[in-house]
């Protein structure tokens, strides 16, 4: 019993009492079934108190992740803690020697500056990873009262709290009791907020007493260490224990004896209690205060109540007047060991306190304020939850003078707290970024969270800056802040409890409609708000949005991340599915349309692959990619094509896909990743009956001959495919027959710049004015409608024929009509949202300026285009402008600008393996040498370039 109340008053839980061959062995859980925020410290300052009380011959502590929870069934189950850390702790236990206590290497970081600790000693233990505990010799301060101090250090903000507190120490020490309550989610700093108090309170030499309240206590379990203090009863002695089990009758009928005989045993006497022996048996005594009277006897279970000394008379009805007279005495007890020297009483967890317990408490926060020369401090805290509150908790509340309410921490403190726990001077804003947006504020999470990072290498320190390794994209949850959000979870019926594991498979937020559609207990809407309403009042969630349809969204990330965990997988992939099919059709008409956002498709693809639909996952990667293409998204597109890439197996369906990459890496200038996928490309073609497919494989092959400089190899492939073009204008899909027409008048402009190439304008002018004359005739709408994902249309492939002409024109002479050419260009590029075109554009515009002497307007347009080209990730792009912008600036005599674009423009060309590119950038660079009379410099640039 006495290892229980001491496990009790420290929030443990004593599991199990195994007898074995080795003696008794005591399991002790802390952070389950209850978790507080600083359960490693609790364990270990309990388990020093049962060494030091004798109750225990040694122990092992750990602390991790473990299975806690009930087993068996209904008419045979127990709860139970299973796992690593079980073993581990147990291993713990084994290797201490008598007298003594191991801790893991994880329990002495928790405490560390807190404990006096022994040089680490190696442990192998069997079927474990080597482990390094260390003995625990000591607290740096005495706990025998309870007393649990932290360093300030561990407590960050609170400033306004904390000087409320030292003025309340100053009113009780000028003879004004008060009562303090601190309230706050789990987790949010009561309990240090509470320690500051008592440091200060001790470092004063003065008197403390600290009770925590437990789940289904005995009667008066909180005060009962402190009256037997008072009264002078020996803990382990048989009259303790006498009265332990008496107290433990309260509210069996038998309510009233015990209290009466606990007061009997006070020997002392004061101006407001007396205390005399009465005619009779020896053993007997009468204890009063004011007109309330009790006769007792220490062997006896006779008590005699006297009223007004008006005579004696035994108990009955007027019991409850008696019991209530009892616990006034007590309250008069406490007081007086009050008067006698300064008395802080520090109750923790008010919310699980007996009734009995909370009654005389409320009788010590009532009657502060009529007495005075009592220098008594009371400081209470409970959790605050969405419990109502019990009217005992409600009358503290009211007549508390000084009522702390905790909230998040804001971002400086946050920061600072960061800081402090890891030890280092600044965080890098990445890191400081990260840490806000999954924290939020709370501290207990803050620290967790840092510990998680720090632990798992996602750290690094580079001069006293903590810096978050970079492509990380872990989310860690470390062990106390999950059991500590799984304790706040656990408070929820089951009907609740279940909306919110629902809810965290939505996401973050989510909204009341979709809950209700995918909830697999089908609950009406009003019992779902009602559940909704339940988690609101224990600040689980909060309403983000009020509204027709309301919108909620999680608190805090590790609250999620617990709840979310705690389903089964396959409960979370039926569940994902049914969100990804909500979705769908939710926005089916967008999606058909091709206009709903990229964010639709997000939510779509991250369901997908969590309810893993591998199918379904590559149809959603597909639908995205093809619209990001079009919303001029290139970078985002080619990450959609190449996350659905490898789950496709279907031939048309990774022709497709294969075809997108092609498109979006020859935007984006990726040329030498190109090959593979066109001979891919190829072979599939093959491989499908259609002949549109052969056309469009044969059309990239031509582009991608182009782009590399190769223009009489591409006029040399026209024959295969003018075949498949022919077939494919045949066919009898008229949607296909559309998108063979288009890749025709597509494939005659790029032969039109293969014949410019080879010096043959004339006939690069005539195809070119053939291809514009095409993509005038035809309809975007019914281009796009064809079997394949096309990223050019009718207009965007106008506005390429246009540049091209302008630049036939001035090869020619003819700077007016290139003019006229490029503004048509560009005039249609951008009606069309077309950013190459427009860039393509610009830049022949800014040509043509730089012919006319207008080098400022050639510099504002070509760094307008060289904007668009970096908007849309197009290197390619990026070099050929570059080089203009070398050119302008060395004509305008600034040679080291120059050379910095073109030298710019040399390593983009590199980097995607362009010869094409990386000869302009060399020619740029011969001309600037030349400028600046560097005859031979330039001359071995140009036979550079000409090897290229």
């Amino acid at each position: 019993m006495r290892a229980q109340t001491i496990i009790g008053r420290w929030g443990g839980w004593l599991n199990e009492v195994e007898v074995g061959d080795k003696g008794a062995l005591f399991v002790i859980l802390f952070g389950a079934p209850l978790a507080y925020g600083d359960d490693p410290r609790r364990a270990a300052a309990c388990a020093l108190e049962l060494l030091a009380q004798g109750l225990i011959a040694r122990a092992g502590i750990s602390v991790g992740t473990l299975f806690a929870g009930a087993v068996g069934s209904g008419e045979r189950g127990v709860y139970t803690a299973q796992g690593e850390e079980m073993n581990l702790a147990a291993y713990l236990m084994e290797e201490a020697t008598p007298g003594t206590i191991l801790v893991s290497g994880r329990i002495r970081t928790e405490l560390a500056g807190r404990y006096r600790f022994g040089s680490p000693a190696a442990v192998h233990t069997k079927g474990l990873a080597l482990v390094t505990p260390a003995p625990l010799l000591g607290p740096l301060m005495p706990e025998a009262t309870g007393a649990r101090l932290v360093p300030d250090a561990a407590l960050i903000g609170r400033e306004s709290e904390r000087a409320r507190l030292l003025q309340e120490i100053d009113r009780v020490l000028a003879g004004r009791p008060r009562t303090v309550v601190v309230t706050g989610e789990i987790g949010i700093g009561k309990s240090t907020l509470l320690q500051f108090l008592l440091g200060r309170w001790m470092e004063r030499g003065l008197t403390a007493f600290v009770g925590v309240c437990q789940h289904a206590p005995p009667p008066l379990a909180v005060w009962r260490s402190l009256l037997f203090e008072l009264i002078g009863v020996d803990t382990e002695g048989a009259r303790a224990q006498a009265l332990a089990d008496e107290l433990d009758l309260i509210g069996q009928g038998t309510a009233f004896a015990p209290a009466a005989r606990l007061l009997g045993l006070a020997d002392f006497a004061t101006d407001s209690f007396a205390a005399a022996q009465l005619p009779g048996p020896a053993n007997q005594r009468a204890l009063w205060h004011d007109d309330a009277a009790f006769v007792v006897g220490e062997t006896s279970a006779e008590v005699h109540y006297v009223r007004n000394d008006a005579g004696r008379a035994p108990l009955g009805d007027s019991a409850e007047a008696i019991y209530d007279a009892a616990l006034t005495a007590l309250a008069e007890l406490i007081r007086e060991h009050a008067r006698r020297a300064p008395l802080l009483l520090v109750l923790e967890d008010l919310q699980h306190a007996d009734h009995y317990s909370l009654q005389l408490l409320t009788r010590l926060v009532a009657s502060a304020s009529t007495y005075t020369r009592v220098p008594l401090l009371c400081a209470c805290s409970w959790r605050a939850s969405g419990e109502e509150l019990s009217p005992a908790l409600r009358a503290i509340v009211q007549r508390a003078p000084t009522h702390l309410a905790l909230g998040l921490l804001d971002d400086r403190d946050s920061e600072s707290l960061a800081r402090v726990s890891l030890g280092v001077a600044a965080l890098h804003p990445a890191l400081r970024e990260r840490i806000a947006r999954y924290t939020e504020g709370h501290p207990f999470f803050i620290k967790e969270y840092v510990r998680a990072l720090r632990e798992q290498h996602l750290l690094r320190i580079e001069d006293g800056v903590a810096v978050l390794v970079q492509q990380t994209t872990l989310r860690p949850v470390a062990d106390n802040a999950r059991s500590l959000a799984q304790a706040q979870i656990d408070q929820l019926d089951e009907a609740a409890r279940t909306t919110l594991k629902v809810a965290t498979v939505i996401g973050r937020s989510f909204s009341a409609d979709l809950l209700y559609f995918v909830h697999p207990a089908r609950p009406s809407r009003a019992e779902l708000h009602a559940q909704l309403d339940e988690l609101l009042r224990y600040r689980l969630i909060e309403l983000e949005f009020a509204g027709p349809e309301p919108l909620y969204r999680f608190r805090q990330p590790v609250v999620h991340d617990a709840a979310y965990t705690s389903l089964l997988f396959r409960q979370r992939r039926r569940l994902h599915a049914s969100i990804a099919h909500w979705y769908e059709r939710a926005h089916n008409a967008a999606i058909e349309g091709r206009e709903a956002p990229l964010a639709v498709y997000d939510v779509l693809i991250e369901h997908a692959r969590r309810a893993e639909d591998l199918v379904q996952l590559a149809r959603y990667s597909e639908l995205a990619s093809a619209h990001a293409a079009r919303q001029q998204a290139t970078l985002s597109a080619l990450a959609y094509v190449d996350a659905a890439t490898p789950l496709v197996d279907e031939i048309r369906q990774r022709f497709r896909l294969l075809l997108l990459r092609v498109t979006l890496n020859e935007r984006l200038g990726n040329l030498f990743a190109l090959a593979d996928d066109l001979s891919e490309l190829d072979r599939l073609a093959e491989q499908i009956e259609q002949p549109v497919y052969s056309t469009a494989a044969g059309f990239y092959r031509l582009v991608y001959r182009v782009a590399l400089d190769m223009p009489q190899t591409a006029l040399n492939g026209l024959t295969a495919l003018g075949r498949s073009l022919r077939l494919a204008l045949r066919d009898s899909d008229r949607a296909a027959m559309r998108q063979a027409l288009l890749f025709r008048a597509a494939a005659l402009n790029a032969q039109g710049m293969a014949y410019s190439a080879t010096g043959n304008h004339d006939q690069g002018r005539r195809c070119i004015s053939y291809a514009l004359e095409q993509a005038r005739s035809f309809d975007s709408a019914e281009s796009a409608a064809g079997p394949l994902p096309l990223l050019f249309d009718p207009p965007s492939l106008a506005a390429h024929c246009l540049t091209n002409l302008s630049d036939l024109c001035l090869v020619r002479g003819a700077r007016a009509e290139a003019l006229r050419f490029q503004q048509e260009a560009l005039t249609l590029a951008l009606s069309n949202f077309d950013l190459p075109g427009e860039a393509r554009a610009r830049v022949g515009l800014a040509r043509l300026l730089v012919l006319e002497g207008d080098l400022a307007g050639a510099q504002a347009l070509s760094g307008a285009a060289l904007n668009i080209h970096q908007q849309i990730g197009d290197r390619r792009g990026q070099a050929l402008t570059l080089c203009q912008l070398a050119r302008i600036a060395n004509k305008r005599g600034d040679h080291a600008e120059a050379q910095r674009n073109a030298m710019h423009a040399l390593a983009l060309s590199n980097a995607i393996q362009s010869r094409v590119n990386e000869g302009d950038a060399l020619r740029t660079l011969a001309a600037i040498a030349r400028s600046q009379g560097n005859e031979d410099e330039a001359q071995a640039v140009e036979d550079e370039a000409g090897r290229l």
